[in-house]
């Protein structure tokens, strides 16, 4: 098995995002974004 090109991940809880992309991203590397069809497929 191999585990080392895994270009997907999902942190297990909000913090635990934060944390992560922390890793790897600057603050200005990063953009608000909402999908388009956010508003019809998510109850509120």
């Amino acid at each position: 098995m191999n585990i080392g090109r895994n270009v997907i991940h999902g942190s297990d809880a909000p913090e635990t995002a934060v944390f992560e992309i922390g890793l790897w991203f600057q603050p200005s590397e990063l953009c608000e974004w909402t999908p388009a069809d956010q508003v019809w497929r998510v109850e509120p």
